[in-house]
């Protein structure tokens, strides 16, 4: 109950994702929009985040098992207005 009560997470993946999560929502407040260049200097981890997110969700809406995003996930990226399909990257570096 203590490590549920610090928002502890059970499963590395989840910890790992909220963490891109966070480091999105600071790419937001900087850069106005979640348009993560293809090649972002600053953290290509979170570059390679962002391209499975939108992997995933497509994976999730076309019933393919591979993806494994949550629903609660999914709300979280829209409130956000994360951007599921884009071709259009900017150059930041």
């Amino acid at each position: 109950d203590m490590l549920n009560s610090l928002g502890f997470a059970w499963k590395r993946r989840e910890g790992n994702w909220q963490e891109m999560f966070d480091e999105l929502n600071v790419y937001k407040e900087k850069h106005g929009d979640c348009l993560i260049p293809q090649t972002y200097a600053p953290n290509l981890c979170f570059e390679r985040w962002v391209n499975t997110q939108r992997l995933s969700y497509k994976c999730k809406i076309e019933g393919i098992p591979k993806g494994r995003m949550t629903d609660k996930q999914i709300c979280l990226l829209n409130e956000l207005g994360f951007a599921w399909e884009t071709n259009r990257y900017k150059s930041r570096k």
